[in-house]
């Protein structure tokens, strides 16, 4: 499968040009209306976990739908970081969710897995509620989000996305959007950035001497196949959180497999850009994003 690997630098003129005035991140021509707090499961410890819909308003059928997830090292973020980048599909013409899921105090791996896969259920499970086309529903998250987004993406392990609480709902989706996240654990454990050692040690639940076979299973990469949904990778080269070389080795499993995915390299970039709306790294990005979606969920 070719590898299209895209360098984003865009102008200081044309970021003036995109920035001036915006207040919010909406740059489509649909507008939308949220639904807040809706209950989409209750683990077995008694949480509450919650999501948000941006629906498009002026609908004329069913429309694809994303889930967007935040970052937050498995073990901070709250769903609302995501809700720039939902409004921006939601004016695209997406139904647009974020949705909270269990952080390393309240569940370690693969809690928030399973989470993300049921929020998908939820989605499929009231398509009609919220006007989606229950077979073109996407993924996406930032950092820790990206993560969770590509092992759902991914993976067909039942111990990963489990089929609570919606049993007999696929939790299958068409595409995956990873921005920033990690792939490989282990060596991100071994020769640690600043996500450091902490934080992947606590989220799996050990190091990788001990949980050798834990570490395998919460790395996307082991995941890759030959039918795998089309990924869009999209990574800063000067990421010191999680490395460039992570999108690397994922790109580089995916080329190995035959599976379809695209490299989109923010050039000078360094992490949690996706969250700034104004910020030069994220315009720079929504057009891919927005090309992507459009050629993988129609």
């Amino acid at each position: 499968m070719k590898m299209i690997k895209l360098n984003v630098a865009l102008p200081i003129f044309a970021v003036a040009a995109l920035g001036a005035g915006c207040a919010r991140t909406s740059i489509g021509t649909h507008e939308f209306q949220w639904t807040e707090d809706i209950v989409y499961s209750r683990p077995a410890d008694g949480i509450d976990l919650n999501m948000q819909i941006a629906v498009p308003k002026g609908l004329k059928a069913p429309a694809p739908a994303i889930l967007w997830l935040h970052g937050g090292g498995w073990a901070f973020g709250k769903k609302e970081l995501m809700k720039p980048i939902s409004e921006f599909t939601a004016s695209l013409g997406y139904v647009s969710a974020t949705a909270q899921y269990r952080l390393v105090k309240q569940g370690k791996f693969p809690a928030p897995v399973l989470d993300a896969a049921a929020a998908i259920r939820f989605l499929r499970k009231n398509a009609s509620e919220y006007n989606i086309d229950p077979e073109r529903i996407a993924i996406g998250g930032e950092s820790a989000g990206g993560h969770i987004a590509l092992l759902v993406g991914l993976s067909n392990d039942p111990t990963l996305i489990g089929s609570e609480p919606y049993t007999g709902v696929s939790s299958r989706v068409s595409c995956i959007i990873d921005i920033y996240g990690p792939t490989l654990l282990e060596p991100m454990y071994t020769k640690p950035s600043l996500a450091g050692k902490s934080l992947i040690g606590n989220f799996v639940g050990g190091d990788p001497a001990t949980v050798p076979e834990l570490y395998k299973a919460a790395s996307p990469i082991n995941h890759v196949r030959a039918d795998s949904p089309p990924i869009l990778i999209l990574h800063g080269d000067m990421d010191w959180v999680v490395p460039y070389s992570q999108a690397e080795a994922l790109a580089s499993v995916c080329t190995e497999r035959g599976a379809r995915f695209e490299l989109g390299c923010v050039s000078g970039a360094n992490h949690a850009w996706i969250g700034q709306p104004r910020g030069r790294n994220c315009i720079a990005t929504l057009p891919l994003i927005a090309n992507f979606l459009g050629r993988t969920l129609h």
